[in-house]
């Protein structure tokens, strides 16, 4: 079952939804794996629609296929605004655009977008469902899982999917959609880039997305339908329909604009434990180094993550803590039996010092801090 709630009862009078569960099958060898062409926009209105965008943001480019007309005013589009030489764009003012106006032919966008409708229309589903209108979980079948739904009424529901990152969810649509304070949550690795609401008939009414308190995930690909696309809600993904209307403060994300941050190169912290024979403070030729003897590392790296590590020192004293983000750390000596303290060095990073104890050590990224040693006398009669 990929449902987490399934039931095969009939439906009674305080049961909200029965589903039907089908078994899995091959899909066809033409089968698209998602928008090519089309899938470079966060809005995109095709096949002779008309695009409206007031008071919103937007993250992407912006595009209008041939025969698309539009009325754009009092917002952001951080991006392109491509506009087919068979379009009319109605910019006003207020209209900003940080990429530009770009002239050029949007025809390969739109056949894809028509296309890749039809061939997940046409695929056979996984699930089936009338009106869904709980929350509730579906699992991916480990490709593509297609699920098909009459309508789907949310308010206040959450829909989670549950999949790897290279797993797609469809959801062939073929009646009503209406999502207003609710969310669609991701688990398990799946991205926003592989979730598809695909409306797949022509009907009269919108689809609706509203409240700013909603949280949108996935792209609605809607050829011959109207989305209306209203308040400040969370939507990570791309409109991709025959008419577009997005007002009060919608907002648009595509993923495009900003790929995710590289992480820093590694740091590392390392020393000696040792009897210092020369009283040079440092461990040269004739210092003995103590091994066994137990190192803890703490601190706080700049995600603002809590670290903690162990290490003992090997035949010659040395311990080593490596994979480090950038942050401030302290190394801990456990004080080895037999021995007693004599100093502790901050090293090559620097740092403050007391008993068996290294501190306040500011690591940047791509840095070996050295050299913070810990010195020990034998005890007597040790």
């Amino acid at each position: 079952m990929l449902w987490t709630r399934t039931t095969r009862r009939p439906v009674r009078h305080n049961a909200r939804l029965a589903l039907e569960s089908l078994d899995e099958r091959a899909l066809p060898s033409n089968s698209f794996t998602g928008l090519s062409a089309a899938g470079q926009f966060a809005v995109l209105g095709i096949n002779g629609g008309s695009v409206t965008i007031r008071n919103s943001d937007i993250v992407g480019s912006v595009g209008l296929a041939p025969n698309a007309t539009s009325v754009l005013r009092s917002s952001h589009v951080n991006g392109e605004l491509d506009v087919d030489p068979n379009a009319q764009a109605g910019t006003h003012k207020g209209f900003q655009v940080s990429g530009g106006l770009v002239t050029q032919s949007l025809k390969a966008a739109r056949d894809d977008a028509n296309a890749t409708s039809a061939n997940f229309a046409a695929l056979t589903p996984n699930l089936s469902a009338g009106t869904l209108n709980f929350s509730t979980t579906v699992n991916s079948t480990g490709a593509v899982t297609v699920v098909s739904v009459t309508n789907l009424n949310y308010s206040n529901k959450t829909l989670t999917l549950n999949g790897g990152a290279n797993d797609l969810f469809v959801f062939n649509v073929s009646g009503n959609f209406k999502f207003a304070n609710s969310k669609v949550v991701l688990a398990g690795g799946v991205t926003a880039n592989h979730v598809l609401f695909n409306f797949t008939t022509s009907k009269n009414t919108d689809i609706e997305v509203s409240n700013r308190h909603s949280v949108f995930n996935g792209t609605i690909l809607a050829p011959h339908r109207s989305v209306n696309y209203q308040n400040a809600a969370t939507f990570h993904g791309a409109i991709v329909s025959q008419d577009v209307s997005l007002t009060t403060n919608a907002s648009v994300d595509n993923g495009l604009a900003a790929p995710p941050p590289t992480a820093p190169p590694p740091s590392s912290l390392s020393g000696y434990v040792f009897t210092d024979s020369d009283n040079d403070g440092t461990y040269s030729d004739g210092d003995i180094g103590l091994s066994g003897v137990l190192m803890t590392l703490t601190g706080v790296n700049d995600l603002g993550q809590n670290v903690s590590a162990t290490a003992t020192t090997d035949s010659t004293g040395f311990y080593q803590f490596t994979g480090l983000r950038p942050g401030v750390y302290a190394l801990a000596e456990t004080q080895p039996t037999g021995y007693g303290d004599v100093d502790q060095v901050a090293g090559s990073e620097g740092g403050s010092t007391q008993n068996n104890l290294i501190y306040d050590i500011n690591l940047v990224a791509g840095v070996n801090s050295q050299f913070n040693n810990f010195i020990e006398r034998q005890a007597f009669g040790g």
